[in-house]
């Protein structure tokens, strides 16, 4: 992330949309952006003063909500140290809005555990991916899939579907999870295990993280190879207290 763009995102950190149709609209707005490359270079254009950058946005996009508007305008206003920056920045506003008055922790995992079911499935990720199906289809589609999620977590897995910008399925949903878990000054903990864990071991694996890395919330799931105990990540670190890393361990000490 350059600097400007870590500036413009300081300057917006104020802005508290909210909302799931809100959510919707800045990260349709910021879908189309990102494919319309003469918007894009028009809303970049230093020789365009912010007054017509931001009736730029309310002209494009005048069906959208009062809010929607405000943050999008905002966001055009401010230096980005690329244009796909722009979008990004307008698209991790809208999943700040559709969090906003949601379960953040049960988002996060909702989010991980469609993760895993995609990637287990390289038929369903195609589907999901594939420009030859239409954006319309793969936010249908994946709505289906999560009829029992939570309305935060369909809306923004849809809305990712329909517009992923040469991103893998598994890319979005787990940048989305770590703008949800920031959304409420968290980073996301993966906790993976031999077996389920039950919730008094999540607490408990939780507190114990949030003490050195500060809150956290953790996407819980599960890898039988690892024969037993946990492996953790956090950010760029990693924890492994599995069985089978300590067999190994032991494989290459005795070798």
């Amino acid at each position: 992330m350059g600097s400007a763009t870590r500036a413009a995102e300081n300057n917006l950190a104020g802005l508290k949309p909210g909302g799931i149709d809100t959510g919707v609209q800045l990260m349709r707005i910021a879908a189309a952006i990102g494919a319309n490359p003469s918007l894009t270079s028009a809303l970049a254009d230093p020789a365009i003063d912010d007054a017509g950058k931001e009736k730029l946005i309310s002209t494009v996009f005048k069906g959208s909500t009062a809010d929607a508007l405000k943050v999008a305008s905002a966001a055009v206003k401010e230096e980005w140290s690329s244009n796909a920056d722009l979008t990004a920045g307008i698209e991790r506003l809208g999943i700040q809005a559709i969090a906003r008055d949601a379960d953040a922790d049960k988002t996060v995992q909702e989010l991980y555990t469609f993760q895993e079911v995609v990637s287990s499935d390289p038929e369903l990720e195609l589907a999901l991916n594939s420009r030859l199906v239409e954006p319309a289809a793969r936010a249908d589609l994946a709505e289906k899939l999560l009829s029992n999620a939570t309305p935060a977590t369909k809306a923004i897995v849809a809305e990712m579907v329909r517009s992923p910008r040469n991103r893998r399925v598994h890319q979005l949903l787990e940048s989305a999870g770590e703008i949800v878990a920031a959304s409420v000054g968290k980073q996301v903990a993966k906790v993976l295990s031999a077996s389920t864990l039950d919730a008094a071991q999540v607490s408990k694996i939780t507190e114990t993280l949030s003490k050195q890395y500060g809150p956290v919330i953790a996407q819980v799931g599960v890898q039988p190879e690892l024969i037993g105990g946990v492996k953790i990540q956090v950010g760029s670190d990693v924890l492994d207290g599995s069985l089978a890393y300590k067999i190994n361990e032991l494989k290459l000490q005795l070798s």
